[in-house]
C-alpha cells in the first residue's frame, strides 16, 4: 500500500514539473509571437505549438480540478464536496 502512495506522489510531482515546463514555453511563445520579429512561417508554428500547450495544460487543470474538493463542517458532520472554481 505505502508503494503505491510513493508511486502516485512520484507520478503527480512528475504531473506538475511538466504542467510547469509547459506553462514556461506556452510563456515563451506568447512572447515570441507579441514581439512581432518572427516569419509568418515561424509564428504559424509557434502559435499550432502554443495551441496544442494550451490544450495539455488545460487537461492537466481539468484533471486536478476533478479530484479536489474542501471539507467543510455542517453541525457535527464534516462534509467533502468537489470545490467549485468555476470563472466568474
Amino acid at each position: 500500500m505505502e508503494d503505491k502512495k510513493v508511486k502516485e506522489s512520484g507520478k503527480s510531482l512528475d504531473n506538475i514539473k511538466n504542467f510547469e515546463k509547459k506553462m514556461s514555453r506556452l510563456e515563451s511563445i506568447v512572447s515570441k509571437l507579441e514581439g512581432n520579429k518572427s516569419t509568418l512561417e515561424d509564428s504559424v508554428l509557434l502559435f499550432k505549438e502554443g495551441i496544442k500547450l494550451a490544450n495539455e495544460c488545460r487537461d492537466t487543470l481539468d484533471n486536478i480540478e476533478s479530484i479536489v474538493s474542501v471539507a467543510t463542517v455542517d453541525g457535527s458532520n464534516i462534509k467533502r464536496e468537489k470545490l467549485d472554481i468555476d470563472d466568474e
